[in-house]
């Protein structure tokens, strides 16, 4: 009995075999009948009943108490002829029990969008099918099950309580796990039963412990774990979403928690969870107060409407006492719907309370008698204490629910009994139980004149909930699995509420697993399939072509795999690479799916006929069966194949300024709208489900660019959004997932100040709806490398400016979001979920690929991918490709994938290699990505073959050279880079290097761009050019004659009169600029020097004046003597320091060593200060 469920499970136990033939007639087949009912099979385990002078026993639980009676009748009030016979049929039924234990089975239909029913798919199935278990043969459960103890599900998960022989208990669950229901263990969906095992479970279980109830709301779930010495312990798992862990607004956390009832006003370790049922938002307990002797119902979730009685907050995040006693009447059994919740209590009268508004709590007076009672989200059934043929029904009925016809479905809602078929003679079947899911029910039954049970069910059908092979609701009781003798025991599923895939053309053919992980490649000369984590191997039954392919393409669903030969194209199910189609149309150059798979176009270069007519070299096929449909000329091959909605109702492309629409359901009726607009270089089609075409307008003669968004069906009228500007000879139009705003990244030819050698950039924010248009303004000068939407189509990412450029996350309406600050960029990719951003820098950079946490905005690693020219994110979010391609680099040629962690998980070289990319899985069909960023799997054995292969790689310097006079000091900050803590480049400056002498004649404070003396003259330099060491010697060229000295006192290299010219174009340029108004020289023949800052430091209580001895020693000196070693040592740590804190500022994430140094800080300037250093 639950709520919200789209889908059955049903256990199943074959019959009893007939016993075999005796000559003895109380053993006759006819003397069975009369003694042995085979009436129920409780939770999988097949249960005999005998029946004995009126009397149940159960014989398959009670051997021992029916060899007593057979010993001693009397005792037992029997008489001694019915004993004697109930005696021998039992031993014979016992006998077969033992010598064929029954088969054990689960059975599911309904909605299966996360794999909740296990059956290893991920497709709704609308007839009953087997639930499947890791490791097991199909249809079976573990070996040595003794029974299922329980069994309930959430939105998309399902959790299976299983008991073995000895009494050893053990929790499964399959279904969606993203939100961590199922456990840290699982983060995306399991479409079979798995075990579940997590620490705090296990550290109970050492404690004596047992899990012995389970419960599961939309997205969380719930163990209660018994001991006989110890207090109770629940623990949840999973969303909190209304409260639903129960642990409070501000303890959620995505591993497992264990509840506390402490802050109740009761004694929470004398507390005994009775029972817990979850609904779809508030969870309610039924525990007795052991120190009392009473009972209680304790609840938390949402409670709005009263669902939790009296409450005071819309949402109770920690569990409450609901204020009912139900001490003097126990509950019997209790039932939670979405809004409300119903108790069955001992004497069978009926309490509810929560929301009336589609008549749930109707007809549920004090007089109404039960003995169980179930709720679907909105309405409320109760099987009638002493009737076995009645059930009541109230509440919504816009699906048929209340079983008695369409009554009531637009609003005239009243109580009244579901109404079963009877019998031939007119009686009604015997009910046994019920279950309730979402918007249907499911009854277990006993057709009058008929010992079989059966299953019969009514309401919501869309997803094949019922298991009657179609989907239409049932608005009156039908049998949905027969009984045959076998013993039945009816449960239902809750399932996803979500819309069923859209029919696929391949229905007979429709995959029937989880769509793999894979990845294709084309090289000069070869092709392959190669499948994902762990193994990385080659798809089985995929042979490579024997001459190269041209191109090939994966059908964005991922179901459908095609390339171009020479001659032929070929089309193959990318999930075992079967042949589907193959094409006899030579010269292919290009090939394209639409959304669904449905056609495939194809595209040849266009050439001269004979006969003069036009070239229809872009033709449109069926994909499943290979016809021609329709065919164009299209003579550019940029943007050359049509535009399909997502659903693949319409169809558009740009022939000479004029947007034509077609039906892909009817091509023969050829085009169904047109819209014409003069200067149309560029249409767009939006995905989404209200599609809208962008159509851009190039500017021209003088007239400014425009940008326009019709309407798909409302092409004759206005555009909803329009926007002129200028500078746009060419544009990029980026959609968001849901169609609703478009990013318009427009471009020059020629950028007429010379600062970019590609032209100017500019970008544009538009929504479809024209309640919002608006230019993006960037804070940073220079080109838009790359722009990105999240695929929550609220937010995007820009990498912009020279380099470093700055990367910038801003909302939907241009508001910033999160700036990542200026590193070597020019590339951003969210992965498919949303959680995670790639930054990388492409091309001419380096290849290093920073990943950042979405969710708290942090650098999670950086990986080194360097000569990179393709990256993807997999469908997961979990690993990105990176590919190294010719013929843009024909070395070191191949394939990487790493882990979000950085770890490289495979490598595989591939010689001129093309082409490379990730088979496409929709988002709902692939692994959720969780709370927790996932940790890499094992890298496969490619990667170690790699390492041992590679060739060695000469280490590279550890950074920049800096000559003696220069190491150990901090870099001044005109010589750092921006994403280094440097100046911003200057606008209009066309590099961000130093200005050059004579450039720039503006004074400068001492030691910032000259030397410490605030002159051109070096301290210990004699001002002509020469330097000299710091011992006062002039640096001389071994074996060359000493230089003699010149007029101007230099060592004059080029003889006097060069070196009075020289001396006196200094002096002038000395004063024109000024003491302390020399710059470092970037000229011809002219060698830059770095200089340091000057620092006034105290040696021992004396002041050492700037500029004459604040060169530190040269590393490896040998005169220094052991304190200033000690300085100099020190000195550095402070500079690491002073590097981890600003790695630390610009968001880098720090090792716990790296944190530790920084804590030393103080340390080692209190050390410094004992040494009489201060700076």
């Amino acid at each position: 009995m639950h709520f919200l469920q789209l889908g059955v499970i049903i256990t199943v136990s074959p019959p009893p075999p007939p016993p075999p033939s005796s000559s003895s007639p109380s053993s006759s087949l006819a003397q069975v009948a009369q003694v042995i009912q085979l009436l129920f099979v409780q939770q999988i385990r097949l249960l005999i009943f005998a029946t004995i002078d009126g009397r149940y026993i159960d014989m398959a639980n009670q051997l021992e108490r029916l060899r007593s009676v057979a010993d001693n009748p009397a005792a037992a009030g029997i008489s001694t002829t019915s004993c004697r016979t109930a005696v021998v049929e039992h031993r014979t039924l016992a006998h077969f029990m033992e010598a064929q234990p029954p088969s054990l089975r689960l059975l599911a239909a309904g909605s299966n969008a996360r794999g909740q029913l296990a059956n290893r798919s991920d497709d709704d199935s609308h007839t009953f099918q087997g639930c499947q278990f890791a490791g097991c043969t199909r249809d079976a459960l573990p070996p040595g099950t003794h029974r299922i103890l329980h069994l309930v599900t959430g939105a998309n998960h399902t959790l299976v309580l299983l008991e073995y022989d000895g009494g050893r208990r053990e929790l499964w669950g399959c279904g969606d796990a993203h939100k961590g229901q199922l456990g840290p263990e699982y983060t995306g969906r399991l479409t079979e039963f798995k075990p579940i095992s997590m620490p705090l479970y296990q550290s109970y279980a050492l404690q004596g412990y047992t899990c012995c109830l389970i419960a599961a709301a939309w997205e969380t779930s719930y163990l209660v774990l018994k001991s006989p010495s110890r207090p109770d312990v629940l623990i949840s798992m999973g969303s909190n979403d209304f409260g639903a862990l129960g642990v409070g607004a501000t303890q959620a956390t995505s591993t497992p928690v264990v509840v506390s009832f402490d802050h109740l006003a009761i004694d929470a370790n004398g507390l005994v969870i009775e029972s817990i049922i979850a609904g779809p938002r508030h969870v309610v307990l039924h525990v007795r107060n052991v120190p009392k002797n009473d009972y209680m119902l304790i609840g938390w979730g949402s409670g709005r409407h009263g669902q939790l009685g009296q409450t005071e907050t819309a949402n109770d995040s920690r569990p409450r006492i609901i204020a009912l006693d139900v001490s003097v009447n126990p509950v019997q059994t209790y039932s939670l719907g979405l809004q409300h919740t119903v108790l069955c209590h001992q004497s069978g009268r009926i309490t509810s309370f929560g929301s009336n508004k589609k008549g749930q709590l109707c007809s549920l007076d004090s007089r109404t008698r039960g003995r169980r009672v179930g709720c679907t989200w909105n309405g409320t059934y109760i099987l009638v204490g002493d009737d076995e043929n009645t059930l009541l029904s109230t509440g919504s009925n816009g699906h048929g629910q209340l079983g008695r016809g369409m009554e009531g479905a637009e609003g005239g809602i009243t109580g009244g009994p579901v109404e079963f078929t009877t019998s031939h003679d007119g009686r009604m079947p015997s009910l046994r139980s019920i279950a309730c899911g979402s918007e249907h029910v499911i009854a277990v039954i006993i057709p009058a004149g008929s010992l079989d049970m059966e299953i019969w069910g009514w309401g919501w059908n869309e997803h094949g909930n019922l298991g009657l092979d179609h989907t239409d609701d049932v608005s009156k009781p039908v049998r949905v699995w027969p009984g045959g003798g076998y013993g039945l025991d009816g449960r239902v599923v809750q399932h996803s509420l979500a819309s069923s895939s859209p029919p696929s053309i391949f229905s007979a053919q429709k995959m029937a697993s989880q769509l793999s992980q894979q990845y294709a490649f084309r090289a000069q000369k070869s092709m392959g399939l190669v499948g994902g984590t762990p193994t990385y191997m080659p798809i089985d039954g995929f042979a490579a072509p024997d001459v190269p392919a041209r191109t090939y393409h994966y059908s964005p669903d991922g179901r459908l795999f095609a390339y171009t030969l020479p001659s032929v194209v070929r089309i193959f199910l990318a999930e075992g690479a079967q042949l589907l189609q193959e094409l006899a149309v030579p010269n292919i150059v290009e090939l394209k799916f639409s959304p669904r798979g449905t056609y495939l176009s194809t595209w040849e270069r266009p050439v001269k006929l004979e006969d003069g007519a036009q070239h229809k070299n872009l033709r449109v096929f069926s994909a499943s069966t290979g016809e021609e449909l329709i065919s164009f000329s299209q003579k550019s091959q940029e943007n050359w194949d049509l535009q399909y909605t997502i659903s693949e109702s319409h169809a558009i492309r740009l022939v000479a300024q004029e947007i034509q629409v077609y039906r892909p359901a009817d091509w023969g009726k050829g085009i169904v709208d047109k819209l014409r607009v003069e200067g149309a270089s560029m249409v767009s089609l939006s995905p989404g489900l209200n599609p809208s075409i962008a159509v851009f307008v190039a500017e021209k003669k003088g007239a400014p660019a425009s940008v326009k968004i019709y309407g798909l069906l409302t092409l004759s009228g206005a555009p909803t959004c329009s926007k002129t500007f200028y500078k746009a000879d060419r544009a990029q139009i980026k959609w968001n997932d849901l169609g609703t705003q478009v990013l318009l990244l427009t471009q020059t030819e020629v950028d007429n100040s010379n600062k970019s050698y590609y032209g100017e950039t500019g970008m544009y924010l538009l929504s479809a709806a024209g309640n919002f248009d608006c230019r993006v303004t960037l804070d940073k000068e220079g080109p838009i490398h790359d722009v990105s939407w999240s695929p929550n189509s609220k937010e995007f990412g820009v990498v912009y400016g020279f380099m470093p450029a700055k990367t910038t996350l801003f909302d939907q309406r241009v508001r910033t979001l999160h700036e990542f600050g200026c590193s070597p960029h020019n590339y951003i990719s969210f992965n498919p979920q949303g959680r995670l951003i790639a930054l990388a820098g492409f091309g001419n950079l380096a290849g290093k690929i920073d990943i950042f946490d979405r969710k708290i905005l942090t650098k999670i690693c950086t990986i080194d991918a360097p000569n990179t020219s393709y990256c993807e994110w997999s469908p997961c979010g979990r690993f990105l490709l990176t590919a190294t391609l010719s013929p843009r680099l024909r070395v070191d040629n191949g394939i990487k994938v790493w882990h979000c962690t950085g770890g490289l998980m495979h490598v595989q070289m591939v010689e001129e290699l093309y082409q490379a990319s990730w088979r496409p899985t929709p988002l709902d069909q692939a692994p959720a990505f969780g709370q927790t960023i996932p940790v890499a799997p094992q890298p496969a054995l490619s990667v170690v073959t790699a390492a041992l292969t590679a060739k060695p790689i000469a280490a590279k310097p550890a950074g920049a050279y800096r000559p003696p006079g220069a190491r150990g000091l901090a870099t001044p900050a005109i010589f750092k880079r921006e994403d280094e803590g440097g100046a911003p480049r200057m606008p209009g400056s066309g590099s961000a290097t130093p200005p050059r002498r004579g450039n720039n004649r503006s004074p400068n404070p001492p030691g910032s761009m000259g030397y410490a003396n605030g002159t051109s003259t070096p301290p210990n330099g004699n001002g002509n050019g020469h330097y000299q060491n710091g011992n006062g010697r002039q640096r001389n060229v071994p074996g060359a004659p000493p230089k003699a000295p010149s007029a101007m006192g230099g060592g004059g290299g080029g003889g006097a009169e060069k070196g009075k010219k020289k001396g006196k174009k200094r002096e002038k340029v000395s004063g024109e600029a000024g003491s302390g108004a020399a710059t470092p020289t970037g000229g011809a023949g002219e060698a830059s020097v770095s200089v340091r800052p000057s620092i006034d430091i105290q040696v021992n209580g004396t002041q050492t004046p700037a500029g004459q001895s604040s060169v530190p020693p040269t590393p490896g000196a040998e005169s220094l003597d052991p304190i200033a070693k000690k300085v100099r040592n020190l000195n550095k740590k402070l500079k690491a320091i002073d590097e981890l804190k600003e790695k630390a500022g610009r968001g880098d994430r720090l090792e716990a060593t790296q944190l530790k140094k920084i804590d030393g800080e103080a340390e080692i300037r209190k050390e410094l200060s004992s040494l009489g250093i201060f700076a």
